[in-house]
């Protein structure tokens, strides 16, 4: 059984999301961040004794034979080199120390810009994978790092393929944008029209991120897609965000675009039992609360 875990970027966005949710369930949990006032400051209720840096991830001051499971969030959102260099490096020490030390099993959240941005279908963890920009070619450059460093061990390394995470903590994403738009003008642009999204909430990225924990990391495979059956094209979304907020003008400038994010969640559902719980609308509504 899982019993304790080691969550890495755990005062960001998800990281934070996931530690909340397990704290509450019952697992042990030590936090890693880039300092330990990132941490402080997210999780006034911990006992600081579980708050831990990437120095000291690297010196060995972690108690890894007390730590059953990795969850490893940390990675730059970030176009640039010099950061997603640094955040392959860092995956690429989480790995190998986990092989070292004989973990059961890390979860590597990576995303579902693997797989582009236009798909004809949903894409399936075996699909085609072109990767959408430099921040996908990373993320897929540790998924081959990881299947090389575990080769032959005793650890499981399983990677989350994420749709589009939505919720009040990404302001500087679509749906987010899209709805302070409508609040402060009472209008939403659209440029294009056709573009397809598949969205899921955070509250529903963590609750499946818990669900894993209680099966055997030996029954899983090594990559799955965690999102919803669920897509949305711009219109779809304007009009949602619309009825959240009210009289809203929506505006549309045709353009031929070619955008369609599809995933295809059934592997994911079928060995985890599990299903998302929020739709659009009240991912929308939650954000909109929370402004």
């Amino acid at each position: 059984m899982i019993k304790t875990v080691l969550i890495t970027g755990a005062a960001g966005s998800l990281g934070s999301t996931i530690a909340k949710l397990l704290s509450a369930q019952g697992y042990r949990l030590f936090l890693l961040d880039l300092k330990k006032e990132f941490l402080q400051n997210r999780f006034p209720d911990i006992d600081e004794n579980f708050f831990c840096t990437s120095e000291d991830f690297e010196a060995g001051r972690i108690p890894m034979q007390d730590i059953d499971l990795i969850i490893h969030c940390a990675f730059a959102r970030s176009q640039q080199g010099k950061d997603l260099a640094a955040s392959i490096d860092f995956s690429e020490k989480v790995y190998r120390i986990a092989v070292q030390n004989n973990l059961p099993a890390v979860i590597n959240i990576s995303s579902q810009s693997i797989y582009g941005g236009y798909r004809e279908k949903s894409s399936t963890e075996d699909g085609e994978i072109d990767p959408l920009d430099s921040y996908a070619i990373a993320k897929y450059a540790c998924e081959k790092l990881a299947a090389q460093i575990s080769a032959g061990s005793a650890t499981k390394i399983t990677h989350i393929r994420l749709a589009s995470l939505i919720g009040p903590q990404f302001n500087e994403r679509l749906v987010n944008k899209m709805l302070k738009g409508a609040l402060q003008t009472g209008k939403i642009k659209i440029v294009g029209g056709g573009q397809v999204f598949s969205f899921l909430d955070i509250r529903d990225a963590a609750d499946g991120i818990a669900a894993m924990l209680k099966v055997s990391p030996e029954k899983w495979h090594d990559i799955y897609n965690l999102g919803t059956s669920q897509q949305y094209t711009i219109i779809e979304l304007a009009e949602t965000i619309a009825a959240q907020v009210g009289k809203v003008e929506i505006e549309t400038e045709p353009q031929d675009i070619k955008m369609q994010i599809r995933l295809d969640c059934s592997r994911f559902a079928t060995d985890f039992t599990w299903r998302a719980k929020y739709l659009l609308k009240d991912s929308v509504k939650n954000i909109a609360e929370n402004m």
